[in-house]
């Protein structure tokens, strides 16, 4: 899929220790679907995740939501399927989520 500069970009992390839950198979084969199907109809573009693989403090996971612009992302999070796609967090973690935005600008030698 080929990047545009109005697309804009929404990461969720979670970050823990080795001990934490986090569900890895559930992740992939339910949330993000879930997720996706939530979120598609408000202008989600893609939606893809990095796992990390091997037990560690810090990171482990990150999804990345491409959006077409600022305010559909904002428009999907404030929709009613959020509260479900929110609600699913329990069945895969114990992790706090994190959100991030970047929004990709053109850079151009001057």
């Amino acid at each position: 899929m080929q990047t545009s500069t109005k697309d804009f970009f929404v990461y969720t992390t979670y970050e823990g220790a080795p001990q934490d839950h986090f569900d890895r198979d559930y992740y992939i084969h339910h949330h993000l679907p879930m997720a996706k199907a939530a979120y598609e109809q408000y202008g989600l573009r893609n939606i893809a995740a990095l796992l990390l693989s091997a037990p560690h403090s810090g990171a482990v996971a990150i999804c990345e939501m491409r959006y077409t612009s600022e305010n559909v992302a904002q428009t999907a999070f404030g929709s009613v399927e959020t509260d479900g796609v929110r609600a699913d967090l329990v069945r895969f973690t114990d992790l706090k989520p994190k959100r991030s935005v970047l929004s990709p600008r053109v850079w151009r030698k001057k």
